[in-house]
C-alpha cells in the first residue's frame, strides 16, 4: 500500500528532530537532512507496516496548507510504499 504523510523537522540540540503530525507517537531524530530523511522515512514505515498487520485505522493525511511551523522548522512529505518492503522481506532481501 503508497502512503504520503507530512512531517516537521525541527532542531532538538545538536540533532534535527521529527515529528509527524497525524501520527504524535511516532516520532525520530537525525544528524544531518540526509540522515533525518531516511531516518523518517523507516520510522514511518515501520509504523505502517504493524498498523496494517495489526489492521489499525489510519487517520486521513493533514494538508499541508493547515500545518503550521514554527521559525527554524520545515515541512517533509515521507511517502512509503509497504507492498515494496513487504515484497522485498519475501526475497530475503
Amino acid at each position: 500500500m503508497k502512503y504520503m504523510y507530512y512531517a516537521t523537522l525541527y532542531p532538538d540540540c545538536d540533532c534535527i528532530g521529527v515529528k509527524f503530525h497525524d501520527f504524535p507517537n511516532v516520532n525520530t531524530l537525525g544528524k544531518d537532512k540526509i540522515e533525518t530523511t531516511k531516518m523518517a522515512k523507516d520510522t514511518l514505515e515501520g509504523y505502517l507496516l504493524s498498523a496494517e498487520d495489526n489492521r489499525i485505522q489510519l487517520p486521513e493525511r493533514t494538508n499541508a496548507t493547515d500545518i503550521q511551523t514554527k521559525n527554524g522548522e520545515s515541512l517533509l512529505a515521507v511517502v512509503v510504499d509497504t507492498s515494496l518492503v513487504l515484497a522485498n522481506k519475501k526475497e530475503g532481501c
